[in-house]
């Protein structure tokens, strides 16, 4: 990975498309590979890197991609996913239940109230009385961070 190279296209990031979401999930999934956060409630085995990758592949496409906006370099290496502040309101039950599998595989059945109990926390803070668009994920490759790609992104 060429670092120069990632760091000016973080000044000039390009819009994702379709064609870029398997590569944006991978960056984000390999920047929240060390997360505290995410290794509190992801499963803690051989499967966790696995896990990650199908967790972000979810979150991308079946609600980042539709309602908000991807920003990456060129080349991929980082991503910024911004989303109006009410695609991140409460879902309607049949859409919690169809991420329920996906998320079960992530935690496993030991660590799903890790999730659900920093989700309620996440909700009862973020403010939704204002309409806003809300940066969600900000990832940088492992070997990029701490480099000023993400501040420029």
């Amino acid at each position: 990975m060429d670092i120069e190279q990632l760091r000016r296209g973080a000044q000039t990031p390009a819009q994702a498309g379709a064609g870029d979401l398997g590569g944006v999930s991978t960056d984000l999934a390999d920047a929240f590979a060390v997360d505290p956060h995410f290794n509190w409630f992801l499963r803690d085995d051989a499967g966790r890197a696995r896990v990650r990758r199908r967790f972000f592949r979810f979150l991308i496409d079946r609600m980042a991609f539709p309602a908000g906006r991807i920003d990456r370099p060129n080349g991929g290496g980082a991503a910024a996913v911004w989303m109006p502040s009410e695609a991140l309101a409460p879902q309607p039950l049949w859409r919690e239940l169809q991420a329920l599998p996906m998320l079960l595989a992530a935690t496993g059945l030991e660590r799903f109230p890790r999730l659900t109990a920093l989700r309620a926390d996440m909700d009862a803070h973020h403010p939704m009385d204002q309409p806003h668009v809300y940066l969600w994920f900000l990832g940088v490759a492992p070997q990029a961070q701490g480099l000023g790609v993400g501040s420029r992104l």
